[in-house]
C-alpha cells in the first residue's frame, strides 16, 4: 500500500486575548497540536521531534490521543479509539523547560476495521514564551517545525519532508516605551533661570508606547526632586494641592484606581507613580504638576530634577518580561543673582541737614536691590564721622 502517513502542526490557543490568533507576549503560554494521520495497520517506532526556537520552552502535556494523565493510553471509544499502542510513560516525553521535544510513541496500530474518521492521533502540549531571550522590539515571529519519524517494513527510517514535517508560527508582541521627557508646560526651556521667591515650575512628565505592539503593564515612574524645590507646594493643575494630575491612554486617571502616588518624604525626596492601568499601544502616560522653590539657599546655584521610567512589564502584576530602566530625563534650573553693594540713605531730617544735638536716622540696605538668593553671614560696618 502507498505510505500516506502525515503530520500537521497548528496553534490551538494562547493566553493573550483573543485566544486563538497566535499572537502572544513574553510570559504567555501557547497550546500546540500535533496531528498524526497514520494509515491503517501498524506503523513501527513512531516518534515526533519538535524543535522550539529560542524564546520558547516546553511547559507540559495537555493530552495524547484524548488522555490527559500519564501513563497515556488509547481511548476506548470515540476519536482516536482506532489506535492501540503501549502505555506512553512520562519518561518517553519532554521535560519542562526543554527546547527540543521528543515524543516517543513506539509501535502504533490503526485498526483497519475501525471508524475511518478517527484515524488521527493528536498530541497537544503547551510552551511558554520565556523572559530575557528575545530582542526588545515591537514584534517577533517564532516558527518551529515538528517531524514525524518511523521505520518502514525493512526497518529503514522514512524520510518524506513534504508530508512528515509541519511548522507553526506565533507572533510575539512587546511594549516599547519611549525615553521619558520632562518639560515645563509654560514654555521654559532647560536650563531655566528662575526667580525663587515667586516663580512656579509647571512640569510635565511623559513616556509613550508609540511603536509598541502590546500594553506596558505596571509602569513605575519616579521623579527625584532637587533640594531647592519645595515639595510642600506640589499641586496638580486640576487635582490641586498635593495631587499631581495623571493621564493614561489620553484619559484622566484616578489615584487608587488607575495608579498609586507616593509623595516625597521630605526635602530632596522622590515622587513615585505606580500605574495600575496599562499604557496601551500608541498611547502615553503623562504627569502634570506645579512646584515652587525654597528661598533659603545662596546665589548662582544650578540644580536639576530627573524623571526615570524604572520598570514596566509584559504582563499584569509585574510578571512576564521586565523592561527598563529608561532615562533619566533632567530639567535644569539656576538662580542667577548679581549682588548689588549696600546702599545708605538719611531718612531724617528729610532735608539732609542736622543741627548739633539733633537725632539723625539712617537706612542701610544690604544689598541695595533684593537678591535672587539668600545671603548668609552678612556683616555690616558703618564708620561714623568723628
Amino acid at each position: 500500500t502507498t505510505d500516506n502517513n502525515s503530520l500537521t502542526k497548528t496553534v490551538v490557543s494562547d493566553t493573550f486575548a483573543p485566544a486563538n490568533d497566535a499572537i502572544v507576549r513574553v510570559g504567555d503560554t501557547v497550546t500546540y497540536r500535533l496531528a498524526l494521520d497514520l494509515q491503517e495497520g501498524t506503523t513501527r517506532s513512531v516518534a515526533v521531534q519538535d524543535v522550539l526556537p529560542p524564546g520558547l520552552a516546553f511547559v507540559d502535556i495537555v493530552s495524547i490521543n484524548g488522555d490527559s494523565v500519564a501513563d497515556y493510553t488509547p481511548p476506548a471509544s470515540g476519536a482516536g479509539s482506532n489506535f492501540s499502542y503501549a502505555a506512553i510513560t512520562a519518561a518517553a516525553l519532554p521535560a519542562a523547560g526543554q527546547g527540543t521535544l521528543n515524543f516517543t510513541l513506539g509501535d502504533v496500530t490503526n485498526d483497519p476495521l475501525g471508524d475511518a474518521t478517527t484515524d488521527t492521533l493528536v498530541i497537544e502540549y503547551r510552551a511558554r514564551v520565556v523572559e530575557d531571550v528575545l530582542a526588545h522590539q515591537p514584534s517577533i515571529t517564532l516558527t518551529n517545525t515538528a517531524t514525524l519519524a518511523y521505520v518502514d517494513g525493512a526497518g529503514t527510517p522514512v524520510v518524506a519532508p513534504a508530508r512528515l514535517e509541519s511548522s507553526a508560527s506565533i507572533t510575539v508582541y512587546q511594549p516599547l516605551l519611549t525615553e521619558p521627557t520632562k518639560t515645563d508646560r509654560s514654555g521654559r526651556t532647560s536650563p531655566a533661570n528662575v526667580i525663587i521667591a515667586s516663580d512656579v515650575m509647571n512640569f510635565q512628565l511623559e513616556s509613550c508606547n508609540n511603536t509598541g505592539e502590546a500594553p506596558a503593564f505596571s509602569v513605575r515612574l519616579t521623579d527625584v526632586l532637587a533640594t531647592q524645590l519645595n515639595e510642600a507646594s506640589i499641586a496638580g493643575p486640576v487635582n490641586g494641592a498635593g495631587q499631581p494630575d495623571v493621564i493614561i491612554n489620553g484619559a484622566p486617571a484616578t489615584a487608587g484606581v488607575n495608579y498609586t502616588y507616593t509623595p516625597p518624604a521630605g526635602r530632596g525626596g522622590t515622587m513615585v507613580f505606580d500605574l495600575i492601568t496599562a499604557v496601551n499601544p500608541g498611547q502615553c502616560v503623562t504627569v502634570n504638576y506645579d512646584i515652587g522653590f525654597y528661598t533659603d539657599f545662596g546665589p548662582n546655584q544650578g540644580w536639576n530634577n530627573s524623571v526615570t521610567i524604572d520598570e514596566y512589564w509584559s504582563l499584569p502584576l509585574r510578571s512576564g518580561q521586565l523592561y527598563g530602566p529608561l532615562g533619566p530625563a533632567r530639567f535644569t534650573m539656576n538662580n542667577v543673582a548679581n549682588i548689588e553693594p549696600a546702599a545708605k540713605a538719611m531718612l531724617s531730617p528729610a532735608s539732609g541737614e542736622a543741627t548739633v544735638g539733633e537725632v539723625v536716622l539712617y537706612e542701610i540696605m544690604v544689598p541695595s536691590v533684593a537678591a535672587n538668593a539668600a545671603l548668609y553671614d552678612v556683616v555690616i560696618s558703618d564708620t561714623l564721622h568723628p
